[in-house]
């Protein structure tokens, strides 16, 4: 039998010989109970000058997270951070002027396209390069302090 779901859609109740019952709605809340900003957030966590901020890439090339955060971190006004991202692609060649501005110190990761930037000069504590698994196994063991991470959530998936 099909039943209208919560969300306005027509699906069925009886599947293999199994009942299901339809999605009911999400609580309702009288208040805002979300922060709608990275800069709100990351000024909410506490961030300070040179902690750590991981990143994932599993957006690569369409991934705005890692710009948008040292874009909030530069408002900020937060300094001597280190990116410990899974990778860096041309489209983050916006965290050049962020090196050149003081606001990353040290990127440890795996740095592809114009963002090569860092190889041709020093950083302030060095450029260790890490593979994938190897930044992962330095996040788990803690070899990296991390003060946060980010990551990145499709549009179509509001939070």
């Amino acid at each position: 039998m099909k039943v209208e779901n919560a969300a306005g859609r027509k699906i069925e109740t009886e599947i293999a010989g199994r009942t299901f019952k339809p999605f009911a709605g999400g609580k309702k809340y009288s208040y805002i109970s979300k922060i709608t900003s990275l800069t709100k957030a990351l000024k909410k966590c506490g961030l300070k000058d040179g902690q750590t901020l991981s990143f994932h890439h599993q957006l690569r090339t369409g991934d705005f997270i890692v710009n948008m955060a040292l874009d909030a971190v530069r408002e900020l006004g937060v300094k001597d951070i280190r990116l410990a991202q899974t990778a860096l692609f041309n489209v983050h060649e916006p965290v050049i002027e962020h090196i050149k501005e003081g606001t990353v110190t040290r990127i440890e990761g795996s740095i592809n396209g114009v963002v090569d930037y860092t190889s041709r000069r020093e950083l302030n504590n060095g450029n260790p390069c890490r593979n994938f698994s190897n930044n992962l196994r330095s996040k788990l063991s803690n070899n990296a302090l991390f003060f946060g991470m980010l990551i990145g959530n499709g549009s179509d998936h509001p939070l």
